[in-house]
């Protein structure tokens, strides 16, 4: 049970650096939208960036390993509620699946193939195996917080 749902953060640079896209962030409700209106299926894929650990459970006692760097893998939809984006994340399931782990609470969680970051990762089981659990940034709360700071779509 997930209980802060205004843990937020923003960075504001002074400029752009070169070669650096910024992310987009979601109109309201893009996400109950798009579970309106079919877009949200167990087969939705969605991108994940991280610099957690990578997670090793096939041989001997499960353990964790730190990455060599940053990480992009995708992660299958599971759940859409009120507050949350629950998706897939285990990185050994056969549907080529990845995820995130520990270490990567905060980073963003972006409809694939594009810039738009609908969600921030929060947590999951404690082993990396089953699903993560996401702070959607399409809700009140959220654009409430960041549209302080930032122009909204």
């Amino acid at each position: 049970q997930w209980s802060d749902l205004h843990d937020y953060a923003v960075v504001l640079l002074d400029s752009v650096p070169a070669g650096l896209t910024p992310i987009q962030f979601p109109a309201a409700g893009l996400l109950s939208s798009l579970a309106a209106k079919g877009g949200l299926q167990p087969g939705t894929v969605f991108d994940n960036v991280g610099y957690g650990v990578v997670p090793f459970f096939k041989t001997g006692r499960p353990h964790v390993e730190a990455p060599p760097g940053r990480m992009f893998t995708t992660s299958r939809y599971k759940a859409l509620t009120q507050a949350y984006l629950k998706l897939n994340m285990n990185s050994d399931s056969r549907e080529g699946n990845g995820g995130i782990c520990i270490g990567d609470s905060g980073s963003p969680k972006f409809l694939h193939g594009t810039n738009t970051a609908v969600a921030l990762s929060l947590g999951g089981d404690a082993i990396c195996r089953s699903e993560s659990i996401n702070s959607r940034l399409d809700i009140p709360a959220a654009r409430s917080f960041y549209g302080q700071y930032l122009a909204l779509p």
